[in-house]
């Protein structure tokens, strides 16, 4: 009875996550980033994501694209000093 349990506890948590997950990366895929007001905060891209470029000009706007290496180097560089 107690491992059924678990084993249901564990899957639904699992199930939440990736529905959270799903919803994140949509919620901000293609999102304007970058530009010549780069350092503004409505203009930075979210966690787990970069911006790249859409043009070859330096100041031009680009994209936020999700980057699940960009979340783990910027987990590390923050907190694993």
């Amino acid at each position: 009875m107690k491992g059924r349990k678990w084993v249901l506890v564990l899957s639904g948590g699992v199930l939440a996550g990736a529905i959270f997950i799903l919803f994140y990366v949509r919620s901000f895929q293609g999102r304007s980033c970058g530009g010549i007001a780069a350092n503004l905060p409505q203009n930075a891209c979210p966690f787990a994501y970069e911006c790249r470029s859409t043009s070859r000009y330096p100041d031009a706007a680009g994209a936020c694209y999700f980057s699940p290496s960009g979340a783990f180097l910027e987990v590390r560089n923050r907190y694993l000093k």
